[in-house]
């Protein structure tokens, strides 16, 4: 899901999306040549001086969002090496699974075969990068979403949305049908399946009816995260920018998906997380108390929120991408080797930094510096 032209075009002015793409080069190099095992497996983790975090297995969300990132830059004609990468990756997942008619397990060894419960959230991350690779021309993507859509439907499926584990639902969260939403939303578009789009249209009908208040003279929007087994609310939990900003972009998309008007909680989710998310230099906050008046000490903050906040001003707020983009530049993407990130700050002029550079992360990277630079197809 692109920025619109007119986006694009105010960008370029700026210089933005041309060293969004020079970025995104150098990080799809780094990434390519360093982050992946010679069976297929991604690694979970480098360090600064681009060796793996040496560990036995890789989340499995992992895997599935660096299969997606190489599927896409691959489309890009500029990176077409990364399919080869991506088609290891997405071979060494296929091959995790216990039997053909199970969900993915939550990690994955690296030398191969799956460990812990499966979650929905890494389910829909393993239906996003058959979207990407079925973008690609890879024959087994759509055969394989369809087998996991009916497992979703059959062991976490409830009568509204989907537990988060199989077995008795303890709770729900919001994060995973967000992320499901935006897998049926690739998927539709790669297939025309209008069962992928049906998928997409119960999530954003749960948006409206569990996850979302609209704004109201005593309180903010709240987004909520966190439901007990009946769908009430858990109010224990900070309302977050990142997942404000991330709704605005998948609402858009859906209602390009429909060729429809875009539901009006987008604007008032980024005028909320605009005015009341942000912390010093503009900095996407990671929690923000109930009331939504004022950070949860200390201020902060993780660079997917960054990009999230990026994504989201290029449908709403064109006129904040150059700024937003020179923050991220400035504060997290302005290392040595170009291509790898801070990814954690107390606030933004932290200048520590972790051993390692998560790779789940290059997601988030990829999602909104190819919307700016032009490369998503």
């Amino acid at each position: 899901m692109s920025a619109p032209p007119s986006v694009r075009a105010g960008a370029e002015d700026t210089g933005a999306a041309a060293r969004a793409r020079a970025w995104l080069d150098a990080a799809l190099m780094l990434w390519c040549a360093h982050g992946q095992a010679d069976n297929g497996a991604f690694y979970e983790a480098l360090d600064w001086s681009l060796k793996p975090m040496p560990q036995p297995w890789v989340r499995f969300r992992v895997q599935a969002r660096q299969v997606h990132v190489c599927a896409r830059a691959a489309l890009t004609k500029r990176h077409a090496a990364a399919a080869d990468h991506a088609e290891r990756g997405f071979a060494f997942m296929l091959r995790s699974r216990k039997d053909k008619d199970d969900a993915y397990a939550a990690r994955l060894m690296l030398d191969g075969g799956g460990d812990g419960a499966p979650q929905l959230y890494d389910q829909a991350f393993a239906l996003l990068a058959c979207a990407s690779m079925a973008a690609l021309g890879d024959g087994r993507a759509l055969k394989e979403a369809e087998r996991l859509s009916a497992v979703l439907a059959r062991d976490f499926g409830q009568p509204r949305g989907f537990s988060d584990r199989r077995g008795p639902v303890r709770r729900y969260r919001q994060n995973p049908h967000m992320h499901l939403l935006e897998a049926c939303l690739a998927l539709y578009q790669v297939s025309g399946d209008a069962r992928f789009l049906a998928r997409a249209d119960e999530m954003v009908a749960l948006f409206h009816e569990r996850f979302y208040a609209p704004p109201r003279p005593s309180s903010p929007p709240r987004l909520r995260e966190y439901f007990d087994s009946a769908w009430r609310p858990l109010r224990t939990y900070p309302l977050e920018p990142g997942h404000y900003f991330e709704w605005v972009w998948l609402l858009h998309g859906w209602a390009r998906a429909h060729k429809k008007p875009v539901p009006p909680a987008a604007a008032e989710l980024f005028r909320w997380a605009w005015a009341h998310g942000r912390g010093a230099h503009g900095v996407a906050l990671h929690g923000v108390a109930e009331e939504g008046e004022r950070a949860l000490p200390p201020p902060y903050a993780r660079l997917w929120q960054q990009t999230e906040m990026l994504r989201a001003c290029l449908c709403e707020a064109p006129q904040e991408v150059a700024g937003v983009f020179a923050m991220l530049e400035t504060h997290w993407l302005d290392t040595k080797p170009l291509g790898l990130w801070r990814d954690a700050q107390a606030h933004a002029e932290d200048a520590a930094r972790p051993p390692f550079v998560p790779a789940s992360t290059l997601y988030h990277l990829w999602g909104a510096l190819a919307a700016l630079a032009g490369d998503e197809v």
